[in-house]
């Protein structure tokens, strides 16, 4: 059976965290014509090809102090598709929207290098559920207009981000803010939190696929070698 490597400090608290996460220790019994990981990316792309899901988000723009638009999506659902099971859970969603406190935490989503908001509908459905308010902050050029200033940063600046953590803190200021970023979205995350060091609005930062090294001979050389003519 295959199972999760975890690397990690030997902190303490680090310990504690682990031993209340009992699904980080649980083998990984995937089907037997996706052990690999190219048949486990066709399998997801068709997935999303033949099963889409778009959300119900509600878009905030944002004006940048130099005229850019950064914008907010707010999860509001996954349009009564019930996580795809005919609809049965989405009265339970929609519940759960309704029931968020003012003071509910709130999931910062920073998106990939090309993603949307609605790469991230069962992300904010499954976090909803778990009592997270969810909120894409979407950067410039990935709002479907044009943009209105020459500046742009491809995997997202700190200054934009501060923007919207502003917004989002003054919609809801007695609640606490989780970072989520994915792929390109981690160099953000990371950075903002180096930056920004005790100032940081987040309480903590998850980063998926971090991208560590983007450089000419890193990450983008580790492709699958069946992948690399695309």
């Amino acid at each position: 059976l295959l199972r999760a490597r975890l690397t990690l400090s030997q902190s303490a608290r680090m310990a504690t965290i682990i031993a209340a996460c009992p699904t980080l220790r649980r083998p990984m019994r995937p089907p037997l014509l996706l052990q690999l990981s190219v048949f486990q990316l066709a399998a997801y792309m068709l997935k999303r090809k033949a099963f889409p899901a778009p959300g119900d988000w509600r878009r905030e723009v944002l004006l940048t102090p130099d005229g850019g638009e950064v914008g907010l999506d707010w999860y509001r659902g996954d349009g009564g598709k019930g996580k795809g099971n005919g609809g049965s859970g989405a009265g339970k969603l929609m519940t759960a929207i309704a029931g968020l406190a003012p003071d509910a935490p709130i999931l910062c989503v920073m998106h990939t290098l090309t993603g949307t908001a609605d790469d991230f509908v069962e992300l904010a459905g499954e976090a909803t559920l778990q009592g997270f308010r969810t909120v894409a902050c979407l950067r410039r050029g990935h709002l479907g207009t044009p943009l209105k200033t020459a500046r742009f940063n491809l995997l997202g600046s700190v200054a934009d981000l501060e923007v919207q953590l502003a917004s989002i803190q003054r919609s809801y200021p007695m609640a606490p803010l989780f970072g989520y970023g994915e792929s390109a979205g981690t160099g953000l995350g990371v950075r903002y939190c180096g930056e920004t060091r005790d100032q940081c609005a987040f309480k903590a930062l998850i980063c998926v696929c971090p991208g560590y090294d983007t450089t000419e001979g890193g990450a983008f050389s580790r492709f699958e070698p069946l992948l690399d003519t695309f």
